[in-house]
């Protein structure tokens, strides 16, 4: 979507006539703007005569159009930056997704697989196989810190008031600020596998098939929930109940103010590989490659999604009232009232890994390197790009003109398409 818009002073289609705009009040204009899809045909309605070029300055307007074509962008910025003039930049970083112009910016410095990348601020955090976490400067790519002392890979991370949790074969607390490590919580007998935050608490699940709660000033082990029979794989949180999958093949509900097991999901043949919630419904992924719709209050069935070829793995997202689900080889795009499939994307054959949603568009991560961006609304694949040399372990979006992936490589990359 490229705008070359006319200076709001061109004469281009200016009459001498302002009778439209002079008859209209301004909120019967942006109706009429409402039913003009596309931005261009807004501007040359602008341009007609001389009071309609009030349009282009009118925020109001051009705010409504960034929530429909940018809706995550200008949730981010609109803060920053409203208007036309937003608008005119954001329709520029999608032409250039569109027409293949970017560059990119390699972040060396691990030694081994990195497997994940959080954002924090103008920096990236990396956590890798290598047993550390490395934090950079992602304006200029510099690397700021390296934080030492966990003895195995880092398996997963989350960023809390300032703070960063690491999960390896223990639980860190670390001062982002300084690099300084605060608390170690040693009490899981295996690896972390996932991480998440409840009211000013720490929630862990294992490789030792049970959760912990923890208190994340003191680091005490507040609770133990046993139950699971293997490796915990996936937790979210929902109000004061807390969901977790595992290996086992079951999901489990459970009441986080006593602890108390108040459900057990069976229904899958296979581990669990992914959890969400979606009004009152949890949605889950499974490897024997169905996906399941589970009614959270009664625990009932309610759906099963069959459609896909290989193991649903923790691919899966909420994008305009819609289910995007993964499999090894395809996408699949479902409608959340009625669950029926509307669509599949069968243009990556190399193994999906990670995908992350960016406004209407899909990125994707695959086994072999290879990161593809596609159109949501139409099903068409925008771009493939090749950098990385082995497989895409994360993907995150930065901002609206760049998103970085991570690898198996060793390496990091900043794509930009601000050009």
């Amino acid at each position: 979507m490229s705008l070359a818009i006319p200076s709001v002073n061109s004469n281009v289609l200016q009459q001498d006539s302002d009778v439209i705009g002079h008859l209209l009040p301004m909120d019967a204009l942006r109706l009429i703007c409402s039913f003009l899809d596309n931005p261009k045909d807004v501007v040359h309605f602008g341009l007609a005569s001389k009071r309609l070029n009030i349009l282009l300055s009118d925020t109001q307007l051009w705010n409504s159009l960034l929530h429909k074509h940018f809706p995550d962008s200008y949730e981010n910025l609109k803060s920053k930056e409203e208007g036309f003039s937003l608008y005119k930049r954001l329709a520029h970083i999608e032409n250039n997704i569109k027409t293949g112009k970017y560059h990119f910016q390699t972040l060396n410095g691990h030694r081994d697989w990195i497997n994940f990348i959080k954002a924090w601020g103008d920096k990236l955090i990396s956590g890798s196989e290598d047993h550390t976490i490395k934090i950079w400067d992602f304006n200029t790519g510099q690397e700021l810190q390296t934080l030492t002392g966990h003895q195995q890979a880092i398996f997963s991370m989350i960023i809390w008031d300032g703070k960063l949790i690491s999960g390896s074969e223990n639980i860190k607390i670390w001062d982002l600020n300084t690099g300084q490590e605060l608390l170690t919580l040693n009490r899981h007998r295996d690896w972390i596998t996932c991480m998440t935050i409840w009211d000013d608490k720490l929630i862990s699940g294992s490789n030792d098939c049970t959760i912990k709660i923890w208190n994340l000033d003191s680091g005490q082990e507040l609770q133990t929930l046993t139950g699971h029979q293997d490796a915990i794989s996936c937790i979210i949180i929902e109000d004061d109940k807390l969901i977790s999958g595992s290996n086992d093949c079951t999901i489990k509900i459970w009441d986080l103010n006593t602890g108390q097991e108040l459900q057990s999901l069976i229904g899958h043949q296979a581990s669990i590989g992914c959890i969400m919630i979606w009004n009152d419904k949890l949605i889950s992924g499974s490897d024997d490659r169905i996906i399941k719709v589970w009614d959270l209050n009664s625990g009932q069935d309610l759906q099963m999604l069959n459609k896909h070829q290989q193991q649903v793995t923790n691919c899966m997202a909420i994008w305009n009232g819609k289910l995007i689900s993964s499999s090894d080889d395809q996408f699949k795009i479902w409608d959340l009232n009625t669950w029926q499939e509307l669509r599949t994307l069968n243009g990556d054959q190399n193994g999906i890994n990670c995908i992350t949603i960016w406004n209407d568009k899909l990125i994707s991560g695959s086994l072999h390197g290879i990161i593809k961006i596609w159109n949501l609304n139409t099903g068409q694949e925008l771009q493939t790009l090749i950098g990385h040399k082995n497989i895409i372990s994360d993907l995150i979006i930065l901002d609206p003109s760049k998103f970085v992936s991570c690898s198996f490589d060793e390496t990091i990359k900043i794509w930009d398409f601000s050009l």
